[in-house]
């Protein structure tokens, strides 16, 4: 069982969510991960941290394209 994976998708998304629209980079996106979990009242995440890392440029934008359901679709590849 991983402890905080919850807490890195919450802040993830939430600065996803607040921000203008193709103006956040992945980094930036990863970072609000990690600050929601270690500000969380969790004390058992020290396996998330070991298991997540951004492989690839964390200064690229990130493209959003909104769901039928608005929900939010994050493509991995392009070509």
């Amino acid at each position: 069982m991983a402890h905080g994976h919850d807490y890195l998708q919450k802040g993830f998304v939430s600065k996803l969510r607040n921000a203008p629209p193709n103006s956040q980079r992945m980094g930036d996106l990863v970072a609000a991960g990690y600050d929601n979990l270690l500000t969380s009242p969790l004390t058992n995440w020290l396996d998330a941290l070991k298991t997540f890392v951004v492989l690839g440029d964390p200064l690229t934008r990130v493209r959003v394209n909104v769901g039928f359901d608005n929900g939010i679709f994050l493509p991995s590849v392009r070509r």
